[in-house]
């Protein structure tokens, strides 16, 4: 299943995995830090279309009025936030990350794993 998860994001930048330690941490804590992950010149960019989105929508072309348009985009496919979110679907889908077999959930992810031809 690791094979069909991605491995560039989409500029063709390879995805940067998840560390043992931010694997840990984010098993502690339920988030994880990325410090200086983005630059000054993005934050201002990204603040500068939130507020736009917020308060003139109609100031911004119409493919970009979404919280995750224009620069935003970065916050979704930045290659280490690709290999965080692949990280914990991975964690999700093959270990049941923070679930107990049985449970609800679990039975849930259980059947969205299936192949369709096998689902009730």
């Amino acid at each position: 299943m690791s094979d069909l998860l991605p491995t560039t994001n989409a500029d063709g930048l390879p995805v940067v995995p998840m560390s043992e330690e931010h694997k840990y941490l984010f098993d502690l804590k339920g988030w994880v830090c990325l410090p200086e992950l983005l630059t000054d010149d993005q934050v201002r960019a990204i603040r500068e279309h939130q507020m736009k989105f917020r308060f003139e929508p109609e100031s911004l072309p119409v493919e970009e009025r979404n919280s995750m348009g224009g620069p935003s985009q970065v916050l979704l496919d930045h290659p280490v936030i690709v290999g965080v979110l692949r990280g914990l679907a991975f964690l999700t889908i093959h270990a049941q990350y923070g679930l107990r077999r049985g449970t609800r959930w679990h039975r849930r992810l259980w059947r969205c794993q299936r192949p369709l031809s096998s689902r009730p």
